[in-house]
Order: structure tokens, then C-alpha cells, then sequence
């Protein structure tokens, strides 16, 4: 394996020689050893620990790899051919020309690369490329630096147009499977628990509420293309992990997961425009066209805020606030039904955390939101806004980001931790409650 990596290691930097300029050069040159070094601690540590095809459940020929860096790729193939399984590295992709949803574009190219394929990589694993070439670098906001995990539902789906592998999508990640809360935000005596089962549905809520397990791009690709995912831990493949079905699976927990993220929030006065038609439709195009994917919006009276969620990369954060500042600028003076008016706004960054519960099973409980009050307020946190979806599988509030932390604590604790004992107090409050307001 090193020998191939360092043949391909020589091969690259040699092309770097064709570079114009010894400045352009020595900093391709850095920017590739960088790279490189990370892809063969990755790879090397794959190879010294157990991992093996076969023991996670898929044979050669039904296998593909989605791999984000072309350095990635190539270092992979190297690492199954040394091991003696057979790979085949398709090249970069190329995203069609032309407009379009992106994702439809990126299939196309998986498709073009698919169909000159023969016969001799039928029963080879395909090593495709996560990095798409041919877009300009905006499209990292869209995808976020998660492009890995949408071009591997978009490589499979054009699989499956092409008849070839089973249409289901697994995922080899650091994390092994999905829990019901984030372990890093808990205290040591808490224990998450593993959730095997949870609908694409379930776990798109969880994506957009800040989960970086799966791409929000890939799970709604998945569930538009009906393709069933799962999520194993790279150094345990052995162990199940967690699958995303296309369908609903309930469960014994009264929710999935509890999952929490700082968000900006951007709050508009509407109390000139309140009384005309048309206005939030207005507004939502202008969120619209900027590209920006809004959490949630909540009325107040004479106010509508607009809550985002804050990417996890810097250079993300940024580009996402810029398109903020420009609607700023937009709604400063606007045109409703003829007539000018201006919409003062309030920009929070990064003071509001969102919160949620998410879970199909939210539908059957009654009581929710009193148990969630009262675990909450029992730890001194007061909830700022409150959104219930309709399906009634996510339960969102918002609080101070200084205090997210503690209130996921709390909700585990309540929930999971200690769930007989706070499920007899709400019974007992729950009575209590009948006999005040008894009628005769």
C-alpha cells in the first residue's frame, strides 16, 4: 500500500511542474502534502483495523465508494486493489451544463460516466469522486463541505437507473450509529442510547436541527428516490448501526432523538404591512431567492422572525451571513401592492439555540408540552418560541445558547435517564391537576 501511494504521490507532483509559476507551484505542492498525509492516516487505519466488505454485509460487485478528494479516491482504490479486492476508480464527475436543481445535474454526470463503463467493471467496486468538478465554489453553501454524502445517494441512483447494485446506500463513518443525544453534550453519568430504525422523514427533521451524521441533501435525495440508508462505524462494521428507512418505524421511546443548534434569527417589525395581502409570501421569496433554507418562522403580533441554522464551517458561516445582510439591505425598503414601505429588522447572531424533540411517536403522547416545561423549568430555563409541526414529529423551542447544553441534560434525563421516575411524576401531577379543575 505505501509503495502505490507514493508511486501516486510522485505521479501528482510532476504534474504540479506544468504549473506556471514557482509561487503557484510550491503552494499546489503544500496544499496536495496537506492532503495527502491526512488521506494515508485515514486509509492506513482502515487497512490495520477489521473492516472488510464481506463482514459488512456487501458483496464487490453490488459496492460503491463516494470519496470527497480526488487524492481520496485514488489512495482508496490503491488500498482495495493491495488488498486484493477488486476497485475501479471512475474518475471526476462533471455536473451537466446548464440551470436546473444541482443534484439533478450531478446525476446526469454519474449517468454519462456510468453508461461507458463495460463489462470488466461489473464485478468491481466503483470508487466515484464526492468532489464535482465543473461549479464554482458557491456551491459548498449549498451542499455544505458534506458534498460526500449527497453524491453518493446521486451515484446511487444512477445505479440503480443503469440496473446495476441494490439501490440501498451504506455509510462507513467515525460515528457508528445514531443516538438520542449528542454524547458530547451530556454528563458523564448520562449514557445515550443507539437508535436502530428511524424513517428518512425522522431523520431529515434531525439533519435540519444541526445532526452532521447524514447531509440534509442526501436524506432528502434519499426519500424523494425512495433509497434506504444505513449507518455503521467505520471501525465496527459488524454492528448494525442505524437505518434510514423510507418508511415509518415506531418504537417503544417517546421520541427519536433530542437534537440541538445555534441558529441566527432575523426578526422583521410588519406592523406597516401587517393588514396587506401578500406580505409573508413576499418575504419567503426574498429567503428564497437569496438560497437560504429557513429552520422555522414564528408570528408574534406585529413580528415574524425567521430562524437559520448556522452551518458547522467557518467559511459557510460567513457566506450564509453575507446572503443575511443583503436581505437586510432588501427589506429596508420594499414594494407591497403598489405602495413603498419600509421593514425594520433585528439580526440575532448566534444568541438562540433551537432544541427540539423528534420522533413519529410524538403523535400518540398527551401531555408533551407540559413535561417539557416542567423538565425544563425544574433546571431554570424559560422557552423563548415554540413550533409543532403538523405530522406532529418534531417538537421545537428555542432558548439562550448558553444554556442549550443544560437543556438537552435535562430532556435526556427526563426522557431517558430517569423515564420511570419522571412519567410517574407527570402521572401524579396529572392527577393532581383533574382534581382542581373537577366539575360537577
Amino acid at each position: 500500500l505505501k509503495n502505490e501511494l507514493g508511486e501516486f504521490e510522485a505521479a501528482v507532483i510532476k504534474k504540479f511542474e506544468n504549473i506556471e509559476g514557482v509561487g503557484h507551484q510550491n503552494a499546489a505542492k503544500k496544499a496536495f502534502d496537506k492532503d495527502l498525509k491526512r488521506v494515508k492516516k485515514e486509509v492506513l487505519e482502515i487497512a490495520n483495523s477489521e473492516i472488510g466488505f464481506e463482514a459488512a454485509g456487501m458483496m464487490a460487485r453490488d459496492s460503491l465508494i463516494s470519496l470527497g478528494e480526488s487524492s481520496g479516491r485514488q489512495g482508496t482504490t490503491a488500498l482495495l486493489n493491495a488488498n486484493g479486492l477488486p476497485a475501479f476508480d471512475i474518475g471526476a464527475v462533471t455536473a451537466e451544463e446548464g440551470s436546473g436543481p444541482i443534484h439533478k445535474r450531478i446525476q446526469k454526470g454519474f449517468d454519462s460516466v456510468i453508461e461507458r463503463l463495460d463489462t470488466e467493471t461489473s464485478d468491481m467496486i466503483l470508487v466515484g469522486g464526492g468532489w464535482i468538478g465543473g461549479l464554482n465554489g458557491g456551491i459548498l453553501t449549498e451542499l455544505s463541505r458534506s458534498y460526500t454524502d449527497t453524491s453518493a445517494v446521486d451515484f446511487a441512483v444512477s445505479l440503480r437507473k443503469a440496473g446495476m447494485g441494490d439501490g440501498n446506500v451504506v455509510f462507513l463513518k467515525p460515528e457508528k450509529s445514531m443516538l438520542t443525544a449528542d454524547p458530547r453534550l451530556l454528563t458523564e453519568a448520562q449514557t445515550p442510547q443507539v437508535i436502530e430504525d428511524i424513517s428518512l422523514y425522522e431523520a431529515l427533521e434531525v439533519a435540519r436541527m444541526g445532526s452532521s451524521l447524514l447531509h440534509v441533501g442526501a436524506l432528502e435525495l434519499a426519500l424523494r428516490n425512495k433509497i434506504n440508508l444505513n449507518l455503521r462505524g467505520v471501525e465496527t462494521p459488524d454492528f448494525p448501526g442505524t437505518t434510514y428507512s423510507v418508511s415509518e418505524v415506531p418504537s417503544e421511546m417517546p421520541f427519536k432523538t433530542v437534537a440541538t443548534h445555534p441558529h441566527d434569527t432575523l426578526y422583521l417589525d410588519i406592523s406597516e404591512v401587517a393588514g396587506e395581502p401578500g406580505v409573508t409570501e413576499y418575504l419567503g421569496k426574498v429567503f428564497g431567492e437569496a438560497g437560504i433554507s429557513v429552520n422555522d418562522i414564528i408570528t408574534e403580533g406585529n413580528t415574524i422572525s425567521y430562524t437559520v441554522a448556522l452551518p458547522p464551517d467557518e467559511k459557510d458561516i460567513k457566506d450564509l451571513r453575507e446572503k443575511i445582510r443583503d436581505i437586510q439591505s432588501q427589506l429596508a425598503s420594499i414594494e407591497i401592492n403598489g405602495v413603498r414601505r419600509d421593514i425594520e429588522t433585528q439580526w440575532d447572531k448566534g444568541n438562540m439555540a433551537n432544541v427540539s424533540i423528534i420522533g413519529t411517536e410524538l403523535a400518540q403522547q398527551e401531555g408533551v408540552m407540559a413535561g417539557l416545561c416542567m423538565a425544563l423549568s425544574s433546571v431554570g430555563i424559560n422557552i423563548d418560541q415554540i413550533a409543532h409541526t403538523k405530522r406532529q414529529a418534531r417538537i421545537s423551542f428555542y432558548v439562550p445558547h448558553g444554556q442549550r447544553q443544560i437543556a438537552v441534560q435535562a430532556l435526556h434525563m427526563a426522557y431517558f435517564d430517569h423515564a420511570e421516575s419522571f412519567q410517574a411524576l407527570m402521572s401524579d401531577t396529572k392527577k393532581s391537576a383533574k382534581s382542581l379543575f373537577a366539575m360537577d
